[in-house]
């Protein structure tokens, strides 16, 4: 847990500027938009969440395909929710059956529903 917390310090320092670097295919078609909720899963838990800043930027000046990320909006979950257990919420809350335990980018549509579900996490 020692890496991660530090990819997240690494993240919201000024070099790093909350950039999130998008490896490989993993991310296929899907898009990611300003003030999104973006949440981070790692070991099988829900660790953090944030907002995006940026949506997917190309890879230019010898930077990979990445994103931004609201450095001051990373905040850790009340309770650290396996993922079997985030994936029961969103589909008895909003309906949306999803499988996260993938190493593929998820994309959920933003709603009021999914919104007041992470806001409680």
């Amino acid at each position: 847990m020692a890496i991660l917390d530090d990819y997240f310090e690494e993240l919201s320092s000024p070099t790093k500027n909350g950039r999130v670097d998008i490896n490989g295919d993993c991310m296929e078609d899907s898009q990611i938009f300003p003030g999104e909720i973006v949440v981070f899963l790692h070991g099988g838990r829900l660790v953090k969440m944030a907002r995006a800043s940026s949506s997917v930027i190309a890879s230019d000046n010898d930077l990979p395909r990445h994103f931004t990320i609201d450095a001051e909006s990373i905040r850790i979950p009340r309770r650290m929710l396996r993922i079997s257990e985030f994936q029961e919420i969103l589909f008895k809350v909003a309906g949306l059956a999803t499988n996260l335990a993938s190493k593929n980018w998820n994309h959920l549509q933003d709603s009021d529903v999914l919104i007041s579900i992470i806001d409680r996490l």
